[in-house]
Parts: C-alpha cells; structure tokens; sequence
C-alpha cells in the first residue's frame, strides 16, 4: 500500500513496511536532494541492530515552479503523546557521487 501524504503528494517508494514496536528501537534517515525538477525529499526507518535499508521508504519530489516549494529551510523532530528519546543527530551535506 503506498504511503500517503494529506495533499497525496507523497509516494511509496517500494512495498518495506516497519513495523514500530512499542519499546523498540528504531533509526530513521532523512534526506533532501535537490535537482533539476525540484527538491527531492527521502525518508527511511529501521530497527536498531538491523542493517540500513537501501531503498527509501518514502520519496516526494516536489516542483521547482510551485510557489510553495521553499528553497531553503530547516528541519524538526517532535514527539507528540509518546515518550521517546531522541539519540545523536547529525546533519551532514550530501555530495554528488
């Protein structure tokens, strides 16, 4: 089943599925890229202990010409009604291959 965005922007970008585990430890990867459509947004989840998948689980390429489409900006963690701790974070650039 594709995952979906509310504005159904989002696509899945193969047929993973995590299952979160309540207790569990997960490790999550999150990226953007730019090019020449646009910002490509790229989202992965696994548990702890496993290896990192090498597909994403998540992909949204957005559309330079949409007024919408920031060009710069920032990104936030939260919680909401969990408990959780949020380990290192480290934001690195992404250099072309």
């Amino acid at each position: 089943e594709a995952a979906r965005s509310t504005e159904n922007k989002a696509r899945s970008c193969g047929t993973r599925s995590v299952p979160i585990a309540i207790g569990g430890t997960y490790r999550c990867k999150m990226q953007v890229e730019t090019n020449a459509t646009g910002p490509l947004y790229g989202l992965k989840i696994w548990q702890d202990g496993t290896a990192e998948p090498s597909s994403w689980d998540l992909t949204y390429q957005a559309d330079a010409t949409d007024p919408e489409v920031p060009s710069s900006g920032s990104f936030l963690l939260l919680a909401h009604h969990v408990d959780v701790l949020i380990g290192n974070v480290a934001v690195t650039p992404v250099t072309a291959p």
